[in-house]
C-alpha cells in the first residue's frame, strides 16, 4: 500500500487544491465588486482587465490602477453515511491580499495595456475538525494509519494572470480592435497532519499562456457600445514536489514514484472564455451594462496510465460550460459615482467517469455588489466597494469500503475591495 501514497498524494495536489470549492475569485478586480457587470467598460482604465479595445476612447496620457480585494468567507464541508453520521468540516481563514494592476497608455488612436490580477484562488483554506475531513481521503489512502486519521489540513491556491497588448480605433473609433498575451502561474499546495505528525506536503506551480482578441463596437458614439473578447484554451506546465518524499514530477518528460513507471504526465488546463458585454448610455449621467461570459471546460484528463502495471490512475472530467450573466448600473453625482450590480455564475456540475473524486463539486452563486467611486478632478478616482456572493449547496458523493459517503458543500463569502486611479 504504501507504494500508491505518492501516486495519491500526486492526485490531490492535482485535484484538489484546483477545485472551485476553493476559490472565490475568478477574472475579478475592484470595480467588478462594486459593479459586477464591466465586459462593456470603456470609460476607465479598468477596460484593460474587462475590454482592452475600450481604452482607445480614454484621453491622451498614462494610467495607472492599484487594487486589493480583501475575502471573508466561511467554507463547510458536511459528511453523511447512510442517511445520518454527520461530520461537518469548516473554514473561516480570511483572504486580506488579492491584488489587480491595470498600466495603459494612449495615443492618437491607440493604446498599450499591461494588467496583473488573482483571476483564481487567492488564499489558503484550513480545516480542522478531524471527524469531517473524510472527504479529504480518497480510496488509494484506505489502509494506510497516517492518511485515514487527517486531523488538519491546509490548501492553497493562487493563479496569477499578467495580460499585455495593443487596443487600435478605426473609422473614426467606431471599431476598436486589441489583442494580447496572458500568462498564467497557477501555484497550489496541500499539507496534512495526523495530530502532530505531517502525513502529506505537496506543491505545484504551473505556467502557460493564451493570445487573445477583442473588438469594441460604437455605431452611435457613446450612446451604447458592443464589446467581445475571446481566448482559447490554455494548456498548463511545471513542477509537481512530493516535499514528504522528495521527489519532483516535471509534467513534460514523466515521472516516477516508487517504482512505478507513469505512460505520461497528467494534463491540465486553464478554460477558454468568450465574454460580450453591452454598454447603454440612455443619459449623460447613467451608464447601464449588461455581460454574459462563456466559459468552455470540455473534457479535462487528470493523472496518467500505470505503464508497468496497466493500472490506471487518472480521471476524466465531463463538465459542462460555465455561463455567467451580470447586470450593473452607475451614476454621476459629479464627485461621487455610486454603483450597483448583480451576477449569476452557473458553475460547473459533478458530472464524471469517476465519481469517486469528491472534492471537486460545482457551486452556482448569485453575486451582489455595492460601491461608490470618488473623483475629486480629472487625474484620480477612488473606488471602494462591497460584494455580497449568495452559493447554492453543493453536492456529490464517494463509494468507500464504509459505504457510499455523501457530500454537502456550503460557501459564504464576502468581499471588499479598495483601488485607486492615475490619469498622468
Amino acid at each position: 500500500m504504501k507504494k500508491f501514497i505518492g501516486i495519491g498524494v500526486f492526485l490531490l495536489a492535482m485535484v484538489l487544491v484546483s477545485s472551485e470549492l476553493f476559490a472565490w475569485n475568478s477574472r475579478r478586480g475592484v470595480e467588478w465588486i462594486k459593479d459586477p457587470s464591466r465586459d462593456a467598460t470603456i470609460d476607465t482604465v479598468d477596460a484593460a482587465q474587462y475590454n482592452p479595445a475600450g481604452l482607445v476612447n480614454l484621453a491622451t496620457g498614462w494610467y495607472v490602477y492599484l487594487g486589493d480585494s480583501m475575502a471573508f468567507k466561511r467554507y463547510q464541508v458536511t459528511t453523511v453515511l447512510g442517511g445520518s453520521n454527520y461530520r461537518t468540516a469548516q473554514d473561516t481563514t480570511p483572504a486580506f491580499l488579492s491584488p489587480n494592476i491595470s498600466l495603459a497608455y494612449v495615443f492618437a488612436d491607440a493604446a498599450l495595456f499591461f494588467t496583473y490580477d488573482i483571476i483564481g484562488g487567492g488564499g489558503s483554506t484550513t480545516y480542522t475538525q478531524s471527524e469531517g475531513l473524510s472527504f479529504l481521503k480518497p480510496l488509494i489512502f484506505n489502509g494506510n494509519t497516517s492518511l485515514s486519521n487527517i486531523t488538519h489540513a491546509t490548501l492553497y491556491e493562487a493563479k496569477q494572470a499578467l495580460s499585455f497588448g495593443l487596443s487600435y480605433g478605426l473609422f473614426n473609433k467606431m471599431v476598436d480592435l486589441s489583442a494580447g498575451i496572458r500568462y498564467l502561474i497557477h501555484d497550489k499546495s496541500v499539507t496534512a497532519n495526523a495530530g502532530s505528525n505531517r502525513v502529506t506536503s505537496v506543491s505545484a506551480q504551473l505556467t502557460g499562456w493564451a493570445p487573445f482578441i477583442g473588438i469594441n463596437i460604437q455605431p452611435m458614439g457613446r450612446l451604447f457600445n458592443i464589446a467581445i473578447v475571446a481566448q482559447p484554451t490554455m494548456r498548463k506546465r511545471g513542477e509537481i514536489r512530493d516535499h514528504m518524499t522528495g521527489q519532483t514530477y516535471d509534467t513534460e518528460t514523466g515521472y516516477k514514484v516508487f517504482g512505478l513507471n507513469f505512460a505520461g504526465p497528467p494534463d491540465e488546463y486553464e478554460p477558454g472564455f468568450m465574454s460580450i458585454g453591452l454598454g447603454v448610455r440612455p443619459m449623460d449621467n447613467l451608464e447601464v451594462q449588461l455581460s454574459f461570459q462563456w466559459t468552455f471546460n470540455g473534457e479535462r484528463r487528470i493523472g496518467s496510465a500505470n505503464a508497468t502495471t496497466g493500472s490506471n490512475f487518472y480521471e476524466n472530467q465531463y463538465r459542462r460550460d460555465e455561463i455567467e450573466i451580470g447586470l450593473g448600473a452607475e451614476y454621476n453625482l459629479g464627485m461621487i459615482r455610486p454603483s450597483a450590480g448583480i451576477w449569476y455564475d452557473r458553475t460547473n456540475d459533478v458530472s464524471r467517469s469517476n465519481s469517486s473524486q469528491p472534492w471537486d463539486p460545482g457551486i452556482t452563486s448569485t453575486s451582489i455588489g455595492l460601491g461608490v467611486s470618488i473623483v475629486p478632478n480629472e487625474m484620480l478616482r477612488i473606488d471602494v466597494g462591497v460584494l455580497k456572493a449568495f452559493y447554492y449547496t453543493g453536492a456529490t458523493s464517494q463509494l468507500t469500503t464504509d459505504g457510499v459517503l455523501n457530500y454537502k458543500y456550503k460557501k459564504d463569502v464576502w468581499v471588499i475591495g479598495i483601488g485607486i486611479a492615475v490619469h498622468i
